[in-house]
Parts: C-alpha cells; structure tokens; sequence
C-alpha cells in the first residue's frame, strides 16, 4: 500500500499574484517549504527512453521535468542524483539560491 500526502490547504489569494503558488503560500520568510527528495525514473520513447525528474516536498508538493534521452541516460542520471544533494532541504521557491 502506498501513502499518499494530500496538497496544503492554500490562504486565499490577493488580485497581484493570482496564479502565483508563491503568492499562495506566502513568503520564505513567514511560510518554509523544502525540497524532500529528488528522483529520476526513465519512460519508454519511441526509439529511445525518456528521463524525468520528480523533485518533492515536504507539504506534498511534486514538481517534474524532462531532463534529456536515451543517449547518454546513465551519466545524465547521475548527474542529477549528484546535484540533488544541494538542493534536498532547502526552499524550491528561491530559485537563484541554487545556482551552482
């Protein structure tokens, strides 16, 4: 059986920031969000398999991207894995603070 996590309750939200889940949640300074996990899972392409990222948190929150394909899967892999460790903990919504 897997758990599953349901979404935060969300404040409401002000006219100036609508459709921001940053207006939604608040600022880092008043409201903290970290990253929990980042994972990799490969999906089966035409001719070659697709690589994704899923990057979670602690309110339940995923956010996913398409990071590359089938030619060098293995490295690129690992390159995210390696890179996951600087940002596990932190806010994802300071996107500048991660920069390497």
């Amino acid at each position: 059986m897997r758990l599953v996590r349901r979404a935060p309750k969300l404040a409401p939200v002000s006219r100036g920031n609508r459709n921001s889940l940053h207006g939604r949640l608040g600022t880092s300074e008043n409201y903290v969000l970290k990253v929990t996990a980042v994972e990799t899972f490969a999906v089966k392409g035409l001719n070659s398999p697709l690589l994704f990222c899923a990057i979670r948190t602690d309110e339940g929150i995923t956010g996913y991207s398409e990071f590359g394909e089938g030619r060098l899967a293995n490295g690129i892999r690992g390159m995210v894995d390696d890179l996951a460790v600087h940002v596990i903990g932190k806010d994802p919504r300071s996107v500048e603070a991660h920069y390497i």
